[in-house]
């Protein structure tokens, strides 16, 4: 009986049986109490409308070098034009604000974010630093989407030696993959490039380039890294920021002077009391209305 047999006696049955045929590619309905719905595969559900994927364009001058018998010579620099690819974590849909590394789109001159509904968007950098490789974007024009969602942040240092993490990404432009692993280390100290990490998460998963800037996330679905880099010439060693740096960084980036409000005078920041994540004053600027008030250093708010 050949495969044309078997598909015209399933479409026969199917039919008597009440049953809708699957089309090739048309999604399965799989139903919650199934072995397969696994933590995995709920966390994914859940961090996956908040994942972006990033390509560059970048001119960088170049000069070639070649050889005549024992004569080197130079040629002019020139312009060239590079591509690169990355990832984002969207933090605040309603504004199409987007978190990532900034050696993704260092010295880019064009950036396009591709989301979770396949759409492209062109992006400006709004907020960048070197020192924490961090870069905040804006999506230009954006308006809310569905299917896009904000990151859901862990709380800051909830993360257990062995737990399961997944990251999500575009490695080599495959846009929104997924990889698990487990954490292996936390509170590493790394330099490469000449920035210093300190007290990143290590994790078993082996990211790619394109991976930089996404999502690592828990079990949970809830944001506890950002993966960055891996060790050079090993597998299963990668490195992500770990989520109260990236609150650190944007407490100070989130100001409400960047968007054109008026400033209240202080620089938020966040600590866990209690087993939650609180926001507090991390600094308090002379002259302005927060000091006049009488806001503190520290003072949860």
């Amino acid at each position: 009986m050949n495969i044309m047999t078997y598909r015209i006696l399933w479409l026969c049955l199917a039919t008597s049986f009440g049953l809708s045929p699957v089309a090739p590619g048309q999604a399965v309905l799989i139903p919650a109490t199934s072995n397969r719905m696994t933590p995995t595969v709920h966390a994914v559900n859940q961090v996956l409308p908040s994942v972006v994927n990033i390509s560059t364009d970048r001119q960088v001058i170049v000069q070639y070098k070649y050889q005549i018998g024992a004569v080197t010579y130079r040629s002019r620099p020139q312009a060239d034009h590079r591509q690169s690819l990355g990832s984002g974590i969207v933090i605040d849909q309603q504004r199409g604000l987007v978190l990532t590394n900034d050696h993704v789109v260092k010295q880019a001159h064009r950036i396009i974010v591709t989301l979770a509904d396949g759409t492209n968007h062109a992006a400006t950098p709004i907020a960048t630093s070197a020192a924490s490789d961090l870069a905040l974007l804006m999506i230009d024009d954006f308006l809310p989407r569905a299917g896009v969602t904000d990151i859901r942040f862990a709380v800051p240092g909830d993360v257990l030696l062995g737990e399961v993490v997944i990251a999500a990404g575009n490695p080599f432009g495959l846009g929104h993959s997924v990889a698990e692993g487990i954490v292996s280390a936390v509170g590493r100290n790394k330099e490469l490039n000449g920035v210093y990490y300190h007290d990143v998460v290590q994790t078993t998963i082996s990211i790619n380039p394109g991976n930089s800037g996404g999502p690592m996330s828990n079990a949970d679905g809830d944001l506890i890294g950002m993966s960055t880099f891996t060790e050079e010439e090993a597998e299963g060693i990668s490195f992500a920021i770990p989520v109260q740096q990236l609150e650190n960084v944007l407490g100070v980036w989130l100001i409400p002077s960047r968007f054109g409000m008026n400033s209240c005078g202080f620089v938020p920041g966040t600590r866990v009391v209690d087993g939650k994540s609180v926001a507090v004053v991390r600094k308090v600027l002379e002259g302005m209305p927060a000091a006049a008030a009488g806001l503190q250093a520290g003072q949860v708010i």
